[in-house]
């Protein structure tokens, strides 16, 4: 942008691989990230841009819906990279929810909030979790949260076979009539309450 302060609009509909860029004031929110990856520069302002290096704090606003994808329901309304780290507070009108496997820095779960796996992968390098965290039991998570004093992690079931963690728990919170629980890598260690509902 000439005008500082004023986006300029672009509508990526290409993967790519940019080089040489200094970009100020560029929405392209419209299409995919803007990877720029060689001798490029951020000038400010930029949305749905990667620029590699160190990630940014996302926090979550539920704004728009509870999928985690929709960058409408962050505070940047840009889409997620690898390298960013996300906050989800207490308060906000929907929670999250995944709607795919994500790879993300890290994430930190305030108490009162919660994030729901729904079935997918969580891959992180940090966990704080002093909320809920919901899994159906088939989820993947590359590490164990620091769990807070607190917080949960609830297993839903529908009558699916569910595989639980063996992590240390501060409350558990085991949901699903007709449900297979199993306990995977030895015994279960709950600090706080343990609640099993049928």
């Amino acid at each position: 942008s000439t005008s500082p302060g004023v986006n300029w609009l672009l509508n990526n509909t290409s993967a790519n691989a940019l080089q040489y860029v200094d970009a100020r004031d560029s929405d392209a929110r419209t299409g995919n990230s803007m990877n720029a990856t060689n001798n490029c520069f951020n000038s400010g302002n930029d949305k749905n841009w990667n620029f590699g290096g160190a990630g940014i704090l996302r926090t979550w606003t539920g704004g728009s819906d509870t999928r985690w994808a929709n960058a409408q329901n962050w505070d940047t309304s840009i889409p997620f990279q690898p390298q960013d780290s996300a906050l989800i507070p207490a308060g906000m009108p929907r929670m999250p929810a995944l709607t795919g496997s994500i790879q993300i820095s890290s994430l930190t779960i305030n108490s009162g909030a919660s994030v729901t796996l729904t079935g997918y992968n969580l891959t992180l390098s940090s966990f704080t979790h002093g909320g809920n965290l919901v899994l159906v039991g088939t989820e993947t998570i590359s590490m164990q949260p620091t769990s807070l004093s607190g917080s949960s992690v609830t297993y839903n079931s529908a009558g699916s076979s569910i595989v639980m963690s063996s992590w240390t728990y501060r409350n558990l919170v085991i949901n699903g009539p007709g449900g297979f629980f199993a306990v995977s890598g030895g015994s279960l260690t709950v600090n706080e309450n343990l609640t099993l509902t049928a």
